[in-house]
């Protein structure tokens, strides 16, 4: 009996500690001039879900958005510029609970940011 509550509560923290780390994250695009600025934003959508870790992506115009939470609480960030999406920024870290986390990127007149929390 013993050892199957100790696998109950295993199974079930084990769950909930993935659970509590669930993102909302979205990319935000905002073009600055002398005329009228433009602001976009994209919510990013779970793409892939593996044992290993979950991805969250967004497009606006030519530009790409990425999440990807490790299923230990390490995620990775980037945004990449199309059509060929070889240039960008990228960031690692670890998720900590009621916070969030911000990558920017600035080219010329655009401002690009992915938010999560």
């Amino acid at each position: 009996m013993n050892k199957f509550f100790n696998t109950i509560v295993l199974v079930a923290f084990t769950t909930f500690s993935f659970s509590s780390w669930a993102l909302d994250c979205e990319g935000r695009f905002d073009f600055h001039d002398d005329y009228e600025p433009v602001h976009k934003k994209v919510s990013l959508l779970k793409t892939i879900d593996t044992t290993a870790f979950e991805m969250y992506e967004g497009q606006i115009e030519n530009f790409h958005y990425s999440v990807t939470l490790y299923k230990d609480g390490n995620y990775k960030m980037g945004i990449y510029i199309g059509p060929e999406y070889t240039t960008g920024t990228l960031v690692t870290g670890s998720l900590l609970e009621d916070s969030r986390h911000r990558l920017s990127f600035v080219k010329e007149q655009r401002s690009l940011n992915v938010i999560c929390k």
